[in-house]
């Protein structure tokens, strides 16, 4: 469920190229719109969602629209969709070139698991519509037969609605999933047992990090049911839950459940605890937003409060606590234990005199009341003029962002349009604001209203500024124009930064790079995509991507960029680099290599995509072939190679 509108990821870009090769018709990109383009109206209209903006909080998943790929199947098909919010991209399978599309798929999987921290707990697969799991240590085993009765589980190689507990011991699958998307919903030690089913008609699931609990929506007697699994028994939690992937969760302990359901005023949001005998606890009927930080179990909400909102903390058994009033957005951090907060301050008012200029006061001072419209339109002026006089003004659209870590509240930046918190362990947030470059001259409007609108017009063109901030007083400005702040890239050290610059005129992107406490510079042209590696400094990129392929190096590593390589990962927990490279055109195969400091390594030929399981280790396709939709699979232990089985149909991520 888990993260402001950013620029492509990846494999959003790679499955845009490909719609564009194949002549799509709908842009992949926002045009940009030049000021004679923009109307009255237009900005009229912006001025209005702004006002409805600041009246009511933005959404998480509004906000991280377009951050995250979604794992959608295509509109035609309804595939299983549990667990919740896994990454992936649409790629659609838009067929225009061999290499260009295994540039996509891999990506698919590379986006997968970045999504997240990945836990490398076993390998679970498809083959002849069964369901097979390698545990690491023995063979793989059968662990259920007719996955799908009709309905879909995987787009090409990839599959998805199995889960692991962290440490691999359990696992929740689907089976006979039917035409309608719904299945019944299996868990099984993963050594050892056979599969129990826990029920029928399961729409989705998710479950606790040790996998003892878990909790699903399902169809039941005409209407949507949410229902809890102890590991033993199925209950009925509540009915009429809203149906969507978001609306509930289970706490990372498994120690109680939260959901949503229309009141009569509102959103009513309830916890549970799963202890025998809690019952359901109403926290608000009116809540706008709610997200759990998985690393301290604490569910986070904002709810209406008379006119304004307000953050509130919950733990589970306690009172909630409000933590911040006149809250205007609201996320978890990337470290699944601090909050990002925005709030208006209601108080501030921005003064007419900062943004109108007076230069008609010499030539006002001589007119008389003789001289019909001149006057008149004096009068209207000092009108205006008086309320400068008053020190009246409008009422401000930047926010205030606030960063909530340890229990305490601090102000971490003031006056931007927008903040977004930066994926790391680190709590950083990148803030964007645009500062006024003119006044308005008074000669040039008639009323506060066309001031306050030729005002709105000088941010949306004035000059854009993006910062990095954390809760202890760090502020780094980041240079350039055309940032997008949820492209930010922090290093696992947290002493680095990068991020994107779009050239607007040619499309172009640049990677700029630096040290926290020092300036950025460009160190990559024609960027495609970049991470660090492990927890350095050190600056993995991609870039000249075209036709499938790129080119990929490290800023900070003394050895020769590699190019014609696809399918690219930036390890987070090594100073390494996976990539696919010398890609047979025909066949789609190719090289899968390890990149490090000192050198590069063939692990495996004829590798047609992979995924990274953390710690060295990958799952793999070899032999792949489109044309069946079947290749060999293996698994990497970091050592050697292992083949898993031949014809496999799809892994499950």
């Amino acid at each position: 469920m888990d993260e402001e509108k950013k620029e492509l990821t990846a494999a959003e870009k790679e499955a845009a190229a490909v719609e564009e090769a194949a002549g799509a018709e709908e842009a992949t990109a926002a045009e940009a719109v030049t000021e004679e383009e923009t109307t009255m109206e237009e900005a009229e209209a912006a001025a209005e969602e702004t006002a409805a903006a600041e009246a009511e909080p933005v959404t998480e998943e509004a906000a991280k629209a377009e951050q995250e790929p979604s794992q959608n199947v295509p509109a035609e098909e309804t595939a299983v969709q549990a667990p919740a919010s896994k990454g992936g991209a649409n790629i659609l399978g838009i067929l225009i070139g061999l290499v260009f599309f295994v540039a996509v798929l891999a990506a698919c999987w590379k986006v997968a698991g970045d999504a997240g921290r990945i836990f490398d707990t076993g390998v679970v697969f498809a083959k002849d519509n069964n369901l097979y799991v390698y545990d690491l240590e023995n063979e793989p085993y059968l662990a259920a037969e007719g996955i799908s009765d009709g309905g879909q589980y995987n787009y090409y190689f990839t599959a998805w609605g199995a889960a692991f507990s962290e440490d691999g011991s359990v696992l929740y699958y689907p089976n006979a999933i039917g035409e309608n998307g719904r299945f019944d919903l299996y868990y099984r030690q993963t050594s050892g047992s056979e599969g129990t089913l826990i029920s029928s008609d399961v729409m989705d699931y998710q479950i606790s990090a040790d996998g003892a609990k878990a909790i699903y929506m399902k169809a039941a007697e005409g209407e949507s049911q949410l229902c809890y699994f102890d590991g033993t028994a199925e209950t009925v939690v509540e009915t009429g839950v809203t149906m969507d992937t978001d609306s509930y969760a289970i706490s990372k302990d498994g120690s109680y459940i939260v959901y949503l359901k229309q009141g009569e005023s509102g959103v009513d949001l309830y916890v549970k605890g799963t202890a025998e005998g809690a019952e359901a606890q109403l926290l608000t009927g009116s809540a706008a937003i709610f997200s759990m930080a998985a690393e301290t179990n604490t569910l986070y909400y904002v709810a209406a409060q008379g006119d304004t909102y307000s953050a509130y903390a919950y733990t589970n058994g306690e009172e909630p606590q409000c933590i911040m009033e006149n809250v205007t957005y609201m996320e978890v951090m990337g470290n699944g234990k601090d909050v990002l907060l925005m709030a208006q301050d209601q108080e501030k008012v921005i003064p007419y005199t900062d943004f109108i200029e007076d230069d008609m006061a010499v030539e006002d001072a001589a007119l008389t009341d003789t001289e019909g419209e001149a006057y008149e339109a004096k009068a209207a002026r000092d009108e205006i003029r008086q309320a400068m006089e008053n020190g009246e003004g409008i009422a401000p659209i930047m926010q205030d962002c606030y960063i909530y870590t340890n229990g305490q509240i601090t102000l971490a930046a003031e006056g931007v349009l927008s903040a977004v918190s930066v994926a790391n362990d680190h709590p950083y947030a990148a803030c964007f604001t645009m500062e006024s470059n003119t006044k308005v001259n008074l000669s040039e409007i008639s009323s506060l209203d066309e001031a306050e609108f030729a005002y709105y017009m000088s941010l949306i063109y004035g000059e854009q500024k993006v910062i990095l901030v954390n809760a202890g007083g760090t502020v780094s400005t980041l240079e350039g124009t055309a940032i997008d702040p949820s492209d930010m890239l922090l290093s696992g050290d947290g002493t680095a930064a990068a991020y994107y610059e779009t050239d607007m005129n040619t499309g172009e992107v640049s990677l700029k790079a630096g040290k926290l406490t020092g300036s950025f510079d460009t160190v990559v042209e024609q960027a495609e995509n970049a991470g660090f590696l492990g927890k350095t400094s050190k600056l993995g990129y991609y870039k000249d991507y075209e036709n499938g392929v790129g080119t990929v190096g490290v800023v900070g590593w003394d050895m020769e960029e590699k190019s014609g390589v696809s399918g690219v990962h930036f390890s987070e927990d090594s100073e390494a680099i996976y990539c696919i490279g010398d890609i047979n055109g025909t066949t789609g195969n190719g090289s899968l290599y390890l990149l490090e400091s000192d050198g590069e390594t063939v692990l495996d030929t004829e590798v047609f995509s992979f995924q990274y399981k953390g710690n060295g280790n990958l799952v793999y396709f070899k032999n792949y072939d489109l044309t069946t939709g079947l290749g060999d699979l293996y698994y990497y232990n970091g050592k050697e190679s292992i083949q898993l089985a031949e014809g496999v149909t799809a892994i499950f991520m």
